[in-house]
């Protein structure tokens, strides 16, 4: 009996938890109605969201050629973190990052199913990489 009552108190939880992480998830639905980009300071603090087509588009053609075109998985180890910058994708409800190191490395992870890419900014790239109060 008291089993039976620890499967079912289990199944509630996880179906509460559930509910609680789609509602976490449509709330970001309802405050974005298009893709955007959260950037972090290496701290974790929350520096800005941009939220502008053209700069999204920017970032994720950049990104996505660096990520393509990348032959390692892993930055150097002197490299120190400048920036994290989310890219959420409103359509499918994917997010992935790319992290920004000082040293002009940069580093994108997709998810889970696909391994790390690193690659190496160009200066003009890294200047805008750099400077995300800059950008809308």
């Amino acid at each position: 009996m008291i089993k039976l009552k620890l499967i079912g108190l289990t199944v509630l939880l996880l179906t509460l938890t559930g509910c609680m992480s789609q509602r976490a998830s449509m709330h970001q639905f309802i405050k974005h109605s298009h893709d955007w980009i959260d950037v972090y300071s290496p701290s974790g603090k929350k520096i800005k969201t941009l939220t502008s087509k053209k700069t999204i588009d920017y970032f994720s053609d950049k990104i996505g050629d660096g990520a393509g075109n990348a032959t390692k998985h892993h930055v150097s180890r002197n490299s120190k973190l400048k920036f994290k910058y989310v890219i959420h994708q409103k359509r499918r409800n994917h997010k992935f990052s790319c992290y920004v190191y000082t040293n002009r490395q940069a580093k994108a992870v997709m998810g889970t199913t696909f391994p790390a890419q690193a690659w190496k900014l160009t200066n003009r790239e890294f200047a805008v990489f750099d400077k995300p109060q800059k950008l809308q």
